[in-house]
């Protein structure tokens, strides 16, 4: 689990290690993401980094779970990158997490291939570790 830049790393992790033991990632509320796109620079794509860290077969079958505040729409709620390409993810953290995801899945279903991300919203919850957290919590 990992909120905010935690999110982040999450994310991170679940696509491009594939090597790695984890069993469920929850990404909540992070700030950008790393899209399924080669021609996008990293962080934000896979431009710039080696290809073999990027299986789509293992990061689309891993427990991924975008975990998203329903209320974390406002910039001012922590500090939100708000670099070029970190806006045409979208305008805030909610949109972001929402884009990545149909993103992932759409690149899954282009390539045939199963895909185990989920998509989990909060109602009422802005960009509040200490709620995204039991959230989280009950999704474990």
């Amino acid at each position: 689990f990992g909120h905010a830049a935690g999110g982040q790393f999450v994310q991170r992790m679940a696509m491009l290690a594939p090597a790695s033991r984890m069993g469920t990632g929850i990404a909540a509320n992070a700030g950008s993401y790393t899209f399924p796109d080669r021609d996008v620079a990293f962080p934000y794509g896979l431009r710039g980094i080696d290809v073999s860290v990027f299986d789509p077969a293992k990061a689309y079958r891993r427990r991924l779970v975008i975990l998203l505040g329903a209320n974390d729409t406002d910039a001012d709620q922590g500090v939100l990158d708000e670099s070029a390409p970190a806006m045409r993810q979208g305008q805030h953290r909610l949109e972001r997490g929402q884009t990545l995801f149909n993103a992932a899945r759409a690149a899954a279903a282009e390539n045939a291939l199963p895909f185990a991300w989920e998509l989990e919203t909060v109602p009422g919850v802005g960009h509040e570790n200490a709620k995204m957290s039991a959230a989280a919590a009950d999704l474990l």
